[in-house]
């Protein structure tokens, strides 16, 4: 997994080359701006995002994982829900982001936000421990975004 610096550094790196430092993230992802957000578009905007911080190497997989081996769901609550990372083909196990969908991805964030790195610290710790957890079903998952 690649150190949070150097993924940061890497993102701007595509935002700026990309010339969507003033672009919403909403705006890129969902092609439009939604009214009211829903569940879905909250979990399809943190898709797209995971895909692109991975496919521009701001975060780097486990040896033999891709990014079409996790999922993004949101939780059950309405409002204040948190947005949980699973391996697809094991959906109970999963992990809280603990980085509220309804603030972190609200429509005032752009693509060279802050907000991007706080994601992309979470996503990378989970993915190592959900990876973890895959390959040995005894570990318990523990909650990998405290401290950050």
């Amino acid at each position: 997994m690649k150190e949070g610096a150097t993924g940061r550094l890497k993102w701007r790196e595509f935002v700026q080359r990309s010339g969507v430092e003033h672009v919403k993230i909403q705006q890129y992802y969902l092609k439009m701006m939604p009214t009211r957000m829903t569940k879905l578009d909250y979990e399809q905007v943190l898709t797209g995002l995971f895909a692109d911080l991975v496919n521009v190497g701001a975060i780097s997989l486990p040896e033999g994982s891709n990014v079409d081996d996790f999922t993004f769901k949101m939780g059950s609550q309405e409002r204040d829900s948190d947005i949980f990372i699973s391996v697809k083909d094991k959906p109970t196990i999963r992990i809280p982001l603990r980085l509220a969908p309804y603030y972190y991805l609200d429509a005032s964030k752009y693509m060279s936000s802050p907000a991007v790195s706080h994601y992309m610290r979470r996503i990378m710790g989970s993915v190592v421990t959900l990876v973890e957890q895959e390959h040995d079903p005894n570990a318990s998952v523990q909650n990998v975004t405290s401290g950050w």
